[in-house]
């Protein structure tokens, strides 16, 4: 989509000799998410959020997407087991992801290796789901 206007939202500081004009998408270093405001709707809203804050940050994502946009979150499988996000996303139909694809290989965040931790890819509609599919990713032909 080389013509799609993408902007990214970091809390951290600019790594040293960051330019922002040379940049795509647009980048805002130093930014709470969670605050931040902005006047456009976006289609596509794809982040890795905190998993404390999880929640709090599809609340914010949803008043940021525009109709018929996504919603993407990675996140430790483990965000599916907890009673407060059971009434508060999965019980009701308008919070359900549409979808949930799970990781067979375990990302590296760091390329040093992985942790014992499961991931998988979250997505949500703006629509009302009745029952949320679930997919595996296919581990790579060759590691």
């Amino acid at each position: 989509w080389p013509v799609a206007y993408r902007e990214g939202i970091e809390y951290l500081p600019p790594p040293t000799g960051y330019s922002v004009a040379s940049t795509r998408p647009l980048l805002s270093f130093n930014q709470d998410y969670m605050a931040w405001q902005s006047p456009k709707k976006f289609d596509l809203i794809i982040t890795n959020p905190p998993f404390s804050l999880a929640q709090e940050f599809l609340e914010t994502s949803r008043k940021h997407l525009a109709p018929g946009g996504k919603i993407v979150f990675l996140l430790p499988l483990t965000w599916l087991a907890s009673r407060r996000r059971w009434k508060a996303v999965f019980q009701i139909s308008d919070n359900r992801p549409e979808s949930i694809h799970v990781l067979v290989e375990r990302p590296s965040f760091t390329g040093g290796g992985t942790n014992a931790t499961e991931y998988g890819i979250f997505v949500w509609g703006d629509c009302n789901i009745e029952a949320t599919k679930v997919s595996w990713v296919p581990p790579r032909a060759n590691p």
